[in-house]
């Protein structure tokens, strides 16, 4: 499952930059040149992390901010060619999980997206269910009677809702995040694929004890 990002910046050349090296490394990326771009891209792409210029026409970084985080509360960098410490300071109180001083250097600021994203409890390598080991990045499932095949929407699956463990997720969010589109028959197919995953890690499928269902919304994992 591809960590989504979203760059809020009207220098469009270094917005490709960042896209460009973004994705090598593995990330999904959306750009946003401005205040009213970057809220459509956000309710539809839900991204895991925003990297915010301060200084957008119209509206600055300061004040989309706390518009980005009215229905979630994303992670945010801002980004920035002011290096004053009190425009830091004031990204900081605005509940910014960093600040960047432009120039700067890509590994860098790919060191502090991972590290905002590992705080924020945005990248799961490996879960525990029980005696059942999942690692995501290996794409391997291990129970104690031996190797679990799983298929790879199955590992995206169970990443998705370990990301957001003991919480519901909503199963439109599955299929916009999983499956990339709607279809007729989509719906059925999460619940079928659910279906599918309780047989391989539940002990008991008719009383799940990880994969659990939120009567009405979706899905949770717990472990």
């Amino acid at each position: 499952m591809l960590k989504r990002i979203l760059i809020v910046d009207d220098d469009g050349a270094l917005s490709e930059v960042l896209r460009d090296k973004l994705i090598i490394e593995g990330f999904s990326v959306q750009c946003a040149a401005d205040a009213d771009e970057a809220l459509r891209t956000s309710e539809s792409f839900m991204p895991d992390l925003v990297l915010l210029d301060v200084m957008l026409p119209k509206r600055s970084g300061f004040e989309l901010a706390p518009l980005v985080r009215r229905s979630r509360k994303v992670p945010i960098i801002f980004l920035s060619a002011r290096g004053l410490q009190v425009d830091k300071l004031r990204g900081l109180e605005l509940g910014a999980d960093d600040y960047i001083t432009k120039p700067f250097d890509t590994a860098e600021l790919l060191a502090r997206i991972r590290a905002v994203l590992r705080r924020a409890g945005g990248v799961v390598d490996r879960v525990r269910l029980g005696g059942i080991t999942i690692d995501f990045v290996r794409r391997r499932a291990i129970s104690p009677a031996g190797a679990i095949a799983l298929t790879n929407r199955e590992f995206e699956i169970l990443q998705f809702l370990a990301e957001r463990h003991n919480r519901p997720v909503h199963r439109d969010q599955l299929i916009q995040q999983v499956w990339g589109s709607v279809s007729p028959g989509t719906m059925r197919s999460v619940d079928r694929a659910i279906a599918r995953l309780r047989e391989k890690i539940e002990p008991d499928t008719k009383h799940p004890r990880y994969l659990i269902t939120a009567y009405g919304d979706g899905y949770s994992l717990h472990f």
